[in-house]
């Protein structure tokens, strides 16, 4: 008997969800002609950011005005500004290499530029 069949709905739901990984687009970081930046969503939620011979695990949701943004594959996380700079990246998420806080901070523009970071969900006390 195959594994799927014996699982519920909900889990085969998340499953799939979790198996699909989709092209959102591949921009150029305007720092140098070349040197782009290619953006994956998976499973609808998180992303892959890429480019300059590096790849980020990303989860951006925006808080409070701000965006944190967790990078998952170093597991460093940080509030950063809506138009955020290499150096606020570097700062706040801590990244110490400059190519990925370029990469990081230009994907994170873009996709809050087009509305596509989901917004944390309010909490009414």
């Amino acid at each position: 008997m195959a594994i799927q069949e014996t699982m519920i709905p909900e889990a085969q739901e998340w499953l799939r969800r979790a198996m699909q990984v989709k092209n959102i687009a591949t921009i150029n970081t305007g720092v140098t002609e070349g040197w782009h930046v290619r953006i994956r969503v998976q499973a609808g939620e998180r992303f892959e950011i890429s480019g300059r011979g590096t790849s980020m695990f990303v989860y951006i949701t925006e808080a409070n005005g701000q965006y944190l943004v967790v990078e998952m594959t170093n597991k460093r996380a940080g509030l950063v500004p809506q138009r955020c700079s290499e150096d606020d990246i570097m700062d706040y998420v801590g990244i110490d290499n400059r190519v990925d806080a370029i990469t990081l901070a230009t994907a994170v523009r873009w996709l809050g530029e087009r509305g596509l970071i989901p917004k944390q969900p309010q909490i009414d006390a």
